[in-house]
């Protein structure tokens, strides 16, 4: 499985784009426009607005900036992303039949003028639109965006900012599945530019807080009954596995532990409350923590806005948690399945007859997920070395409510020695029936 870059996660960034017929029905409720953003600031995000001559300034250009993109010019910035894309430009899931949601670098360095480098979308959308309009030229640039985010989370104590990107779709889209992106302990900043721009949605979701591996288990028992032994045993015996060290599991090796990764994913497990989400206008900038579950909305039409990583002060340590390991919660089982499957495969052995009652439980629970997103094709976010999980996984979505071919699929992925094993395990496995027997 593979996101944006090369970590092997959910790909909520240049993973293929996720095509298929905008859903009438959407996740986000209405409620109360304060109350909403009572529920937030009770969360922890914030949602700020400008206020100053200034920020009100350059709410005017990202307003001006968005239109000129996803309107007034629509088609020649089309073609701009598209011829570079695949490079700075990539495509999120969550786009559309007819739609994609693109994603555009702006780069944080400079050349030695501090223009952008000319070989970029981003300065060909720029350029374009001062071509247009010269008189926002003056203070429309990427060095004034940077100043402006960093200016209004300044309470918040932003210092640097890291992975900084034009977000935009030029149609309906139906809106990604909810999942974490990892930079604990950095935020995230999201700062909209289109006019009446649906906010990202961020979930309330139902304490008790899921953070290691006891949570988990007192959270499974709970919603899907007692935990069996052996897996209760191992999860508690294994929460500090060091994943990168073993052969068996290193190809996850994204993962230091599954206490760590729980610290950060588990809130996937919780059940969802709420969605949380408004309609804000130009400059409008939502700053979030940085393992807090979330989703771009569904739209009834274009969208525009600026996206980035804020570092805070002293916390240099953590640029590297840039947001590109990515989870949702039926991605973030499955490699929990792969990891769990081979330790009791290859530690585990003598305990042969408990394997399939504990294997069977994770599968149940992976089903439960699915039947969130009966649609989602999770299955292209993993990469041609995880085809047997793929097909697997592909299957089950389709059949997710057919009962007699779900019981096969169950049976199937438990028996199998491919499907929830890693393309390392499954080498040496096939290496080895390969291997001639010696008289």
């Amino acid at each position: 499985m593979k996101n944006e870059l090369e970590s092997k996660t959910f790909a909520s960034q240049t993973s293929p784009t996720t095509k298929k017929k905008i859903d009438t029905k959407t996740e986000n409720k209405c409620y109360n426009e304060e109350e909403v953003k009572r529920e937030l600031a009770e969360l922890g995000v914030d949602v700020l607005l400008p206020l100053s001559p200034r920020e009100l300034q350059m709410a005017d250009a990202f307003e001006a900036f968005s239109h000129f993109v996803l309107f007034e010019n629509a088609a020649e910035c089309q073609s701009i992303l598209e011829k570079y894309m695949g490079k700075c430009v990539g495509a999120l899931q969550g786009g559309s039949d007819s739609f994609d949601i693109y994603r555009v670098a702006i780069s944080l360095d400079h050349d030695e003028d501090h223009s952008l480098p000319s070989h970029s979308a981003t300065y060909e959308l720029i350029h374009a639109f001062h071509s247009w309009y010269p008189n926002y030229a003056n203070y429309f640039t990427t060095d004034s965006l940077k100043l402006y985010m960093l200016g209004i989370c300044a309470q918040r104590g932003i210092k640097k900012l890291g992975n900084l990107m034009f977000i935009m779709s030029f149609g309906p889209v139906v809106g990604q599945v909810r999942h974490i992106d990892n930079m604990v302990t950095n935020v995230q900043i999201c700062l909209y530019m289109s006019n009446n721009c649906p906010s990202t949605i961020i979930y309330s979701l139902e304490d008790p807080i899921i953070s290691n591996t006891s949570d988990l288990i007192q959270h499974w028992e709970t919603k899907y009954g007692e935990v069996p032994n052996l897996l209760s045993t191992l999860l508690h015996k294994k929460r500090n596995f060091p994943i990168s060290k073993k052969w068996y599991t290193k190809y996850y090796r994204h993962w230091e532990s599954i206490d760590v990764e729980l610290k950060c994913f588990g809130k996937l497990y919780q059940t969802v409350l709420r969605p949380l989400a408004l309609t804000v206008q130009p400059g409008t900038t939502l700053v979030a923590g940085g393992n807090d579950v979330h989703a771009g909305p569904p739209t009834n039409g274009p969208r525009m806005f600026a996206f980035a990583i804020g570092v805070p002060d002293d916390e240099d340590v953590e640029e590297e948690n840039d947001g590109e390991v990515q989870y949702s919660p039926v991605l973030f089982h499955v490699d929990l399945c792969c990891i769990l499957f081979a330790i009791m495969d290859y530690e585990y052995g003598d305990q042969k007859l408990d394997h399939q009652e504990s294997k069977i439980y994770l599968l149940n629970i992976l089903r439960s997920l699915v039947q969130e997103y009966p649609k989602e094709p999770f299955g292209i976010l993993l990469d041609d070395e995880r085809k047997s999980i793929r097909e697997w996984l592909v299957e089950l979505v389709l059949k997710v409510k057919d009962k007699s071919r779900m019981k096969v699929l169950l049976k199937m992925g438990v028996q199998s020695d491919d499907i929830f094993f890693s393309p390392d395990v499954i080498r040496r496995r096939q290496r080895k029936k390969r291997k001639p027997a010696y008289k």
